[in-house]
């Protein structure tokens, strides 16, 4: 070898140190940047004309196991959906606590019927009153909460939404502009490991998003895929969509058929539209977690307290509508809303007839002013019929059943059939001044009924029967007359369920008893204070097992109101503490694989330290090369000479 040769190569020797140290102190320097990897610095010789004239940097590699990457990815794409549902899932254990706490809508309705059996013992007391009204309002304010607070936790679920779509959004244009610098890089044979680096962290930031799946090409260039294969990043990225709802209610729900008009709106790759829609196929991450919650598990709540409330307020205001208060009360305002006089009223479906319904007026003593009104709807029907009022196969309209109760069809009456129908105009002693004008009106689309003041109105339902949509009530349910429970949006019954104004104003106008008739087929009646039909009915109705369908995945059940809202509340419990056990359970997984990965990819600082010895020594001695070599050449000079 001649001295040129050894001195190019003593040189080569230590450039190639200086670039390893460098690697070195960069590893070093990062060893705790997340998302850092060990770069190692790889030599070859320089061949020249067959023989070594040297070493070089090969390549700067990054220290990655790819297969362990994705799997990390892939259980922090997990992650952050055990997150997410066991953060949300806290916040419902919070709202709905136990079955046993004194605050939980099982315990509220339990008060409820004790309130109830409390009163059936003392009708006539006013504090036994009280508390029943206390109780069914805490109820009441307690599902209305719990409906809110459902529907507020639906609404930051969909906000998140849009904020994660924007994070997506965001690091999918980093990845674009990284790929850009990578693919230079590697054109012109520099190392991009760093670069690399910054892309998998970006890439680790949309997995905890959403499940993903991605490649490389040969180039350097990172292809992206949703977890269905939806292209989210190929060359340019394609931006995701979503429009976040300016408020959430019980009836605003996602609509895969219609994700674009729909109140809740999808989730889309690319434009608007229904062919694009990735809200049901992104299966993990923490999107995935907040469709989830806001789509299924608080609908599922939502509709568990729906229910629950529906078919108490069903069955209450069916018994409380068949007795009265005492006094009764002087006007009744039916709950039904949107009537008209031409709306129809069909006979029940079953048996094919109305039935009767009783009407009295009493002072406020329970004593009937005059007598007591026993409208039979089917004879009132075939009066209409005979009189060619109606056709034989058209029904009652609410003007026909307004007008019988004002007497119009009586004898002396504007509207006098050739079979009268008496009304409370004809039954009640005028003398007494116990009606005043019409008895019924429709009012803002309400049936109202209403006497004079210093009376109150009593109603018997007896064998009436409306058909409501296939439910058969009594004319006086149907119409909402005596309900005490009351609610402004059929939709959402929870979330506006109300005790009566007027009962709350008015305990005593809650019925404990029904009209009684004494004696026996004497027809004379009398609503009595210490009468507890009713109430004592009422009162059976919370121990009576009831039959509930299949709700927000509760299954069918038969049992009492306590024992389903009961059911509600333990089931939230179990949710809230598998989401917290999956959680715990897939954190600790992450971070087993996470050290592995670290242990791995990472930066040892004994190792680095070790390398760096190394590559001080094999500095010194390539100098020391330098060194030799110019003596020789110095010693050949002075020969010359």
């Amino acid at each position: 070898m001649s001295l040129g040769l050894a001195l190019t190569s003593s040189v080569s020797g230590l450039l190639t140190t200086q670039s390893g140290l460098n690697t070195v102190a960069t590893n070093i320097s990062n060893v705790n940047t997340e998302g850092y990897t060990r770069k190692t610095a790889s030599q070859e010789t320089v061949i020249l004309g067959g023989m070594g004239a040297g070493v070089q940097i090969s390549e700067i590699t990054r220290t990655v196991d790819q297969y362990l990457l994705r799997t990390l990815r892939t259980e922090t794409s997990k992650l952050g959906e055990f997150r997410v549902l066991d953060d949300f899932f806290d916040r419902t254990q919070v709202l709905f606590g136990q079955p046993g706490d004194h605050n939980s809508i099982s315990a509220l309705i339990n008060g409820l019927a004790t309130a109830v059996e409390a009163l059936a013992t003392e009708p006539e007391k006013a504090a036994p009153q009280l508390s029943v009204v206390d109780a069914a309002r805490r109820l009441a304010r307690e599902l209305n909460t719990l409906t809110t607070r459902i529907q507020d936790l639906r609404y930051e679920a969909d906000r998140q939404i849009k904020a994660a779509v924007d994070i997506v959004n965001t690091q999918l244009s980093n990845i674009a502009d990284i790929n850009i610098k990578i693919v230079r890089e590697k054109a012109l044979d520099r190392p991009a490991g760093d670069l690399e680096d910054q892309r998998d962290r970006a890439l680790a930031i949309i997995a905890e998003y959403m499940d993903i799946r991605s490649f490389e090409r040969s180039d350097g260039n990172m292809v992206i895929l949703s977890g269905s294969g939806q292209t989210l990043l190929d060359g340019d990225a394609v931006t995701l969509t979503h429009t976040p709802v300016s408020s959430m209610q019980p009836g605003s729900l996602y609509d895969s058929a219609d994700p674009v008009g729909g109140t809740v709106k999808g989730i889309f790759v690319g434009s608007v539209a229904a062919a694009n829609d990735i809200t049901g196929s992104i299966d993990s991450g923490r999107i995935a977690a907040l469709v989830e919650m806001r789509d299924r598990h608080l609908v599922n709540l939502q509709d568990q307290l729906a229910e629950l409330a529906s078919q108490l307020t069903e069955e209450i205001n069916t018994l409380h509508n068949q007795g009265a208060g005492l006094p009764p009360a002087q006007t009744l305002t039916g709950t039904r809303t949107g009537l008209t006089l031409a709306t129809t009223i069909d006979p029940d479906s079953g048996a094919g007839t109305y039935g009767s319904i009783r009407i009295a007026i009493t002072d406020t003593s329970g004593v009937l002013d005059g007598a007591a009104l026993d409208l039979d709807l089917d004879a009132l029907h075939a009066a209409l019929v005979a009189d060619a009022v109606i056709a034989g196969g058209d029904p009652l309209t609410v003007e026909h059943i307004v007008n019988a109760l004002n007497g119009e069809y009586a004898a002396t009456g504007s509207l006098a059939l050739s079979t009268p129908i008496d009304g409370l105009p004809q039954v009640v002693d005028a003398a007494s001044g116990g009606l005043s004008g019409d008895f019924a009106a429709v009012q803002n689309g309400r049936l109202v009924v209403s006497t004079s003041s210093g009376f109150g109105i009593a109603i018997d339902e007896l064998d009436s029967t409306i058909d409501d949509g296939g439910t058969s009530r009594g004319l006086s349910m149907y119409f909402g007359l005596n309900d005490f429970f009351t609610y402004t949006d059929s939709s959402n019954i929870a979330g506006t369920l109300a005790v009566r104004s007027d009962i709350v104003t008015q305990p005593s106008l809650f019925s404990r008893g029904a009209l009684q008739e004494e004696p026996a087929g004497s027809g004379t009646f009398y609503l009595g204070a210490g009468d507890d039909s009713i109430v004592r009915q009422i009162a059976a109705k919370f121990e009576e097992t009831l039959s509930f369908p299949l709700t927000g995945e509760l299954p069918a059940s038969t049992q009492t109101f306590e024992n389903l809202a009961a059911q509600i509340v333990a089931n939230n419990a179990k949710l809230a503490d598998d989401a917290s056990r999956d959680f715990s359970f897939q954190e600790r997984l992450q971070e087993t694989l996470k050290y592995k990965s670290d242990s791995f990819s990472g930066v040892n600082l004994d190792e680095e330290m070790a390398l760096m010895v190394q590559l001080e020594q094999a500095y010194n001695a390539s100098a020391r090369m330098i060194q030799v070599v110019n003596e020789m050449f110095d010693e050949l000079v002075n020969i010359v000479r």
